[in-house]
């Protein structure tokens, strides 16, 4: 089945589709294999990774070990804001990291994770007194729609001689947050434990500046122009302000191909006879595509149709998925992967349009 293989996208449309961005291979993302335990994190910004309350709220929290969230130098907060996909015995969910775990029991095993209480149920089960689920999970792109650019905000305490500035909503971990100089040089600026990127010496409050951030897959976007504000009274932050960039999906590695291909098989079938969650029919098809997902049927959906090239070739926000139809007649006659999002959740299936 190579020869049906893609991946889910080698560039993506940015700036409402008026350019498009050729994406870096995906960095290497181990998986890793661990117990789990939940809790209930609070939802006042108070988290280790300081992001505001109401930040990214459909994508459910998830607190990771001491040496995974990094405490030391270019390491510190370096999965804050990250995107994991939990695997679990009742199935698999994308969650962000906002948090370190405080507990040791998290600390003796690297590789466990805290789990949001009200959605352990979508990986696992509550089991034994502590909770603790056997699971898996690695980064992922984040589950963002197709106008969604970075983020920056001031922390509070920011001035003209000393600026600290959260950098959020990337598609990717942050690796580099730099800062441009009047005379077109960068400088990088010093990432801390709560996820702040600190400038020292030079204050950025309500002056127009550049930041360039790098991803985890060595992606680079520039915002120009980007002027905070400081925090009023006790506020921790500054208003949130836009940037003009999202980093481009990556493409996918040799593993992750060869993991698919392992279960990728172009799907053939009448309605209702699926046994997978997410049922689209007809497959093959020539006008028009149904679908049915019990779970979000009248959820919100992202949809992405990509093409064997790998490029996207639709996007739309669905406001629900009953009763939607995909129009397939201006698609040309070939192979497709159709991929949806719902409240954190993705699923593909892959899609033969004949005329």
């Amino acid at each position: 089945m190579k020869q049906l293989l893609f991946s889910l996208a080698t560039s993506v449309l940015l700036l409402g589709g008026t350019f498009q961005t050729l994406a870096q291979k995906c960095a290497p993302s181990p998986t890793y294999t661990e117990r789990s335990t939940y809790y209930e994190p609070k939802q006042d910004g108070s988290l280790n990774c300081a992001f505001p309350a109401n930040f990214a709220p459909t994508i459910p929290t998830v607190a990771v070990s001491t040496l995974r969230y990094g405490t030391s130098g270019a390491n510190n907060a370096q999965l804050c804001g990250a995107c994991v996909e939990v695997k679990g015995p009742r199935g698999k969910y994308v969650f962000m990291v906002r948090d370190r775990c405080p507990d040791k029991i998290c600390n003796d095993d690297p590789n466990m994770l805290d789990i949001e209480k009200k959605y352990l149920s979508k990986v696992g089960d509550f089991g034994t007194f502590d909770g603790r689920n056997r699971v898996s999970w690695k980064v992922v792109a984040c589950p963002l729609n197709s106008s969604s650019r970075i983020q920056f905000a001031l922390k509070a305490g920011s001035n003209q001689w000393w600026s600290s500035i959260q950098v959020r909503n990337a598609r990717y971990p942050i690796t580099k947050v730099e800062y441009r100089l009047s005379n077109g040089a960068y400088r990088r600026l010093t990432r801390t434990q709560d996820n702040y990127f600190v400038l020292d010496g030079i204050g950025v409050v309500n002056r127009p500046s550049a930041f360039r951030v790098t991803d985890r897959n060595g992606n680079a976007v520039l915002s120009a122009n980007v002027v905070l504000r400081a925090a009023a009274g006790s506020q921790r932050q500054g208003p949130t302000v836009q940037g003009q960039r999202q980093f481009p999906l990556c493409t996918a590695n040799r593993a992750a191909l060869d993991e698919e291909e392992e279960s990728a098989e172009l799907s053939v079938q009448a309605p209702g006879t699926e046994q997978q969650e997410l049922r689209m029919w007809p497959n093959p098809a020539a006008n028009a595509v149904q679908f049915a997902w019990e779970e979000f049927n009248e959820s919100p959906i992202q949809l992405m149709v990509i093409n064997a090239q790998g490029l996207v070739v639709l996007q739309q926000q669905v406001a629900k998925l009953a009763g939607y139809q995909l129009d397939t007649r201006a698609l040309p006659a070939g192979l497709y992967r159709v991929s949806l999002q719902a409240e954190g959740k993705l699923t593909t299936k892959q899609l033969l349009v004949q005329h």
